[in-house]
């Protein structure tokens, strides 16, 4: 396999039509287990591929500088097969000397799911939904890991470990079973709620919507790598688990999700498109802090770590 991988290599060049023709015969299996991510080096912003747990390899900046634009401008094969070329070129970076960023930094769509594990469900008392329960985050939500501010409006953070599926290539009324073809990998997020702007189920607060309670600075912390599609084996069965200052808070499975990948990708894309660099957070299990009784909330100096096996994991202090 390596060389015949190192024979394409070879035959692809930084001209698009030789890069074409690489991605054309780039197998999947050659392209397995990488992992890609964004960083700065020098004040400028570069997109990468990991090589190992202390090095990584840079994506040429004439390429691209960023997943979303990369994805949008060349596709989601081309940005594979030009992460492969770079992965086997031998030049490497070490960790040390850059500034790791959130994986995807200006989606289009940040789309979040609510109420999409049997065993959340259950610990709030809530029936399970005939349909997916969608919400929306911004942007400026965005972060990975570090130190988060306590915003001012909110005495009552809650954690929420969550599988984030990237879409690769623009959706638009996708079949389930081809769904996974529109997913470029996977990473980790928190989604950080504020659930004091949640109100309660006698009194909700802004119409019983969650957007303002989920939707603060910084309140979508995801790990630093997108985990390409072809390592995960079954997306329906990977463990993710919460530990807030080492003590685990959640511990559940993917096979818990009441809609999973595919039924998600089927049932957006078939409300509105779906574009390249887009987001599904997709939903939590069991064991936020408002489930407890009493509840239990994150204090000011409280670590918080999110972890999904094979994955990855965001680490975020809070403030």
């Amino acid at each position: 396999m390596m060389s015949s991988l190192s024979h394409l290599v070879k035959q692809a060049a930084v001209g698009s039509v030789r890069l074409e023709l690489f991605c054309r015969n780039l197998s999947s299996s050659a392209r397995s287990s990488m992992r890609i991510l964004q960083f700065m080096q020098s004040e400028e912003r570069f997109i990468g591929v990991r090589v190992d747990k202390e090095h990584i390899a840079k994506l040429s900046p004439s390429f691209s500088t960023d997943v979303c634009t990369a994805l949008a401008n060349h596709g989601q094969e081309r940005l594979l097969a030009e992460a492969a070329r770079c992965l086997q070129s031998g030049d490497k970076i070490e960790l040390s000397q850059v500034t790791l960023l959130p994986p995807v930094t200006n989606p289009d769509k940040v789309l979040c799911v609510g109420l999409n594990y049997r065993d959340h469900c259950k610990e709030v008392g809530l029936p399970l939904p005939a349909e997916p329960v969608l919400f929306s985050k911004f942007s400026s939500c965005i972060t990975t890991s570090g130190d988060i501010p306590i915003p001012s409006v909110t005495k009552c953070i809650d954690w929420e470990c969550e599988l984030v599926a990237v879409i690769g290539k623009k959706a638009k009324n996708v079949k389930e079973a081809d769904a996974l073809d529109y997913v470029l990998g996977y990473t980790a997020a928190n989604d950080v709620s504020a659930r004091d702007m949640l109100g309660s189920k006698e009194q909700p607060r802004n119409g019983g919507q969650f957007l303002t309670a989920k939707a603060l600075d910084n309140f979508c912390p995801l790990s630093f790598d997108i985990v390409t599609k072809d390592e995960i084996l079954d997306v329906d069965n990977i463990p993710l688990s919460t530990s807030v200052n080492g003590e685990v808070r959640q511990n559940s499975n993917t096979k818990e999700m009441i809609f999973n990948v595919p039924n998600l990708i089927a049932y957006a894309s078939s409300i509105f498109t779906l574009l390249p660099g887009d987001i599904i957070l997709t939903g939590t299990p069991s064991g936020v802090g408002f489930g407890r009784k009493p509840p239990l909330f994150v204090k000011s100096g409280d670590v918080v770590e999110v972890a999904i096996e094979g994955v990855g994991k965001v680490v975020n202090r809070f403030l």
